[in-house]
């Protein structure tokens, strides 16, 4: 008999784990922006990149429709793309520099990575999934999305070996060390993962929809007031 985890996380508590390194990162990146402390902040914040990769898959595999899940990023980020842009430049509209676009942009050309790789997956080719992880992370680099590259390997690596769970963790591993060091630590809670959705799924799914405008509007008005 299979002895039961002594500790396990919903679907639910990795999205406030990775919610609450996401609020250590907007910090890092704002409000203590230019400082070591806002460097250590936003350091400390990048586990929440393996945790919301994982959780995109999960929810594009298990959603009976797909396209709406999608579609509810996606305007769920361009939402954020002003207030992110001036929380962290003093600009409402930012396309080039450091700060990049807002992280949740990357979901949309993951989704088109993820619709790529489940159709192939009927049908084989390994080498059309390399290429396809390859052309999703161009795509983000080329819209200078924030933490584009990363997230886009993340998403593959999970998708590919999600049925292979020593694999995909031994995989996740070496991807989330690139080119950061402190993403690996994200793989920690996902190991934990029982499967379950957690309290407030499925509705519960547009309180996170909207705390990520929020969140950046919150830190633009502290911007603003800040001049």
């Amino acid at each position: 008999m299979e002895e039961k985890r002594k500790t396990s996380f919903t679907g639910f508590q990795l999205k406030l784990i990775g919610w609450g390194l996401t609020i250590l990162w907007a910090l890092g990146m704002t409000v203590l922006g230019g400082t070591k402390a806002g460097l250590v902040l936003q350091y400390l914040g990048l586990p929440a990149l393996p945790i919301f990769a994982f959780l995109l898959v999960e929810g594009f595999v298990h959603t009976q429709k797909p396209e709406r899940y999608v579609i509810g990023l996606a305007v769920t980020a361009f939402l954020a793309e002003p207030v992110y842009d001036f929380a962290v430049t003093g600009s409402w509209f930012s396309f080039t520099g450091a700060s990049g676009q807002n992280p949740l942009l990357a979901c949309i050309p993951a989704a088109v990575e993820l619709y790529f790789l489940r159709y192939k997956a009927a049908r084989g080719g390994n080498v059309a999934n390399v290429l396809m992880v390859i052309f999703a992370s161009l795509w983000a680099y080329v819209f200078n999305i924030r933490c584009g590259i990363s997230f886009m390997l993340m998403a593959g690596t999970f998708f590919l070996l999600r049925e292979k769970r020593k694999l995909l963790f031994s995989m996740g591993c070496a991807v989330c060390l690139v080119p950061y060091i402190t993403p690996a630590l994200g793989l920690l809670p996902l190991s934990c993962y029982d499967g379950e959705r957690g309290a407030l799924d499925p509705k519960g799914k547009y309180l996170f929809y909207c705390a990520f405008p929020v969140l950046w509007a919150v830190l633009a008005v502290v911007r603003l007031l800040a001049e």
